[in-house]
């Protein structure tokens, strides 16, 4: 099974100046070439916004936004042209807000989380942590993934600890969807 693949941007690409965010943008797109890609900051200036955009358009790649606040989130990507958004957990009863024409991932943090968000209307839903990631709660393991139902699997992305191409084989193995991550995005 090929894994889909889900760029999430890290803390800084918010506060790097356009040319900088586009350029960093560019390579990621072009080492990796993810399937799905998170513009995920709090606040951020409206030449990035259109410049995340028009370089996954560019690059073939589903663009989804992630701001503070779900209702930020769903307004910015109707307005810039995102694909969708992507809602923290917090916003778990919110999602049934998203405009049905906009994709949707949500973070979810156990099966029961992700059985919730697809009962409430998410399209995608990430799993984390799967692996030990900094400054995150214990992973739950490779092994937590096979307490999914294999039509959740068909909609899930492992998400935390991904950051070398090894453990992909061990998480396609587990038949989910794909893998999201910022750290693996960031090697070359």
């Amino acid at each position: 099974m090929n894994l889909q693949s889900y760029f999430i941007t890290p803390p800084y690409f918010g506060a790097l100046t356009p040319r900088d965010f586009r350029s960093a943008l560019f390579k990621v797109l072009r080492t990796h070439r993810p399937t799905h890609a998170c513009f995920r900051v709090d606040q951020t200036k409206h030449t990035l916004l259109s410049c995340f955009v028009s370089t996954c358009q560019e690059f073939g790649v589903s663009s989804y936004v992630n701001l503070a606040h779900l209702c930020a989130s769903i307004e910015t990507a109707l307005g810039f042209g995102f694909i969708g958004v992507h809602a923290k957990a917090n916003a778990l009863l919110a999602l049934k807000h998203i405009p049905a024409h906009l994709h949707s991932f949500y973070s979810a943090h156990s099966v029961l989380e992700v059985q919730e968000a697809l009962e409430q209307g998410a399209h995608l839903v990430t799993l984390s942590p799967i692996f030990p990631t900094p400054n995150k709660p214990p992973a739950l393991g490779l092994e937590y993934l096979d307490r999914l139902s294999p039509t959740q699997k068909q909609r899930v992305f492992a998400l935390g600890g991904i950051t070398h191409s090894a453990q992909l084989p061990l998480l396609a193995h587990k038949g989910i969807k794909g893998f999201a991550g910022i750290r693996f995005f960031e090697s070359s």
